[in-house]
């Protein structure tokens, strides 16, 4: 394994209020944080009261869970500041009052000063406040590379055939994501949010994916949104055998349970596990590995840049200080 620096490397996590969203960002905290990294994972504390049954102690010094308070809308009290149990018509609702937390992240941020904000697809504002703090913002994508890229392409290149021909969609599977594309609900300022995330990331996006099975489409993606893409190994599956009309078989999969775990039979497929489970996890160390390294070059980036400054002010506080203030400021100077 490679080594790190001495220094930890604070990380600001801030995923969408969602459990499917905030479950790979818990994963890739506790991946970072055995490699020097301290973890800042942001929600509401309705969120936060799952996550705590979830942490185990052994992470208790290298994750920090912190509450993001959320304005309280019209029918949207605490206990639905979260997606699970949202009544869907409230779920515009939800992203309004999330919006409207931004000032709060400012406050978070200017508070734990971390190195890196790593954010959602759902807030494109987030970087915005990252950057006026002078600290970089990477977007982590949960979803598949595959499905990115395609609704990308879509958004980039109507009208176009998408170049990998496997994947495509039906006539009302396509008006769905036309609707998804164009729905208010997903747009902030008039843009759309998904694509404002890409677009706004830090050089490079973290997309939750393999290369050895989304390589082409990751590959496809990275030219779209003109960024290098990342993938981050989270949890593994395992596709069952299906029938003609694609249901899993359920006997099937009840008989090759039994015989993997219980008869003799499987005492070769279980050697054979985990053998390839040992080879697995060094891959996986090796590519966790690659991605931190990523992740530093980018916090390195934000150090070495100089800012330019007048009498120790940076360039944007003189923009916002009145004409006044700046000819004050300037006197001050020369009168030195």
């Amino acid at each position: 394994m490679m080594e790190y620096q001495q220094r930890k490397t604070n990380v600001f996590m801030f995923p969408w209020l969602a459990h499917g969203h905030i479950s790979p960002f818990l994963e890739l905290a506790k991946t970072l944080s055995k490699r020097n990294f301290n973890i800042y994972l942001c929600s509401t504390r309705v969120n936060l009261s799952c996550i705590e049954k979830k942490l185990a102690e052994k992470y208790s010094h290298s994750i920090t869970l912190v509450e993001i308070k959320v304005p309280t809308l019209p029918g949207l009290p605490q206990n639905f500041h979260t997606t699970k149990n949202l009544p869907p018509h409230l779920m515009p609702t939800l992203k309004t009052a999330f919006d409207r937390s931004a000032n709060n992240l400012s406050k978070l941020l200017k508070t734990f000063k971390p190195d890196l904000l790593i954010y959602d697809t759902i807030q494109p504002w987030a970087p915005v406040i990252a950057s006026k703090h002078d600290i970089p913002a990477v977007a982590f994508v949960a979803t598949s590379a595959t499905m990115t890229s395609f609704m990308l392409h879509r958004y980039k290149y109507p009208g176009t055939e998408f170049p990998f021909e496997d994947i495509y969609l039906n006539d009302h599977e396509d008006g769905n994501l036309v609707h998804l594309i164009q729905s208010s609900e997903n747009h902030y300022k008039g843009k759309n949010r998904f694509f404002e995330c890409l677009r706004r990331s830090s050089g490079m996006i973290l997309i939750k994916s393999l290369n050895e099975i989304e390589g082409k489409y990751i590959d496809h993606l990275s030219l779209l949104a003109k960024k290098k893409i990342v993938p981050v190994e989270i949890g593994v599956g395992v596709e069952a055998k299906r029938d003609g009309s694609g249901k899993l078989v359920r006997e099937e999969v009840a008989r090759v349970i039994k015989e993997v775990v219980v008869d003799r039979g499987g005492d070769f497929v279980r050697k054979r596990e985990r053998q390839l489970s040992e080879k697995a996890r060094m891959r996986e160390e090796e590519r966790m590995d690659g991605v931190v390294e990523e992740l530093l070059q980018v916090c390195r980036k934000r150090k070495n840049i100089i800012r330019p400054q007048i009498n120790g002010l940076l360039i944007h506080e003189v923009v916002e200080m009145t004409p006044n203030a700046v000819l004050s400021n300037v006197s001050m100077t020369k009168s030195k």
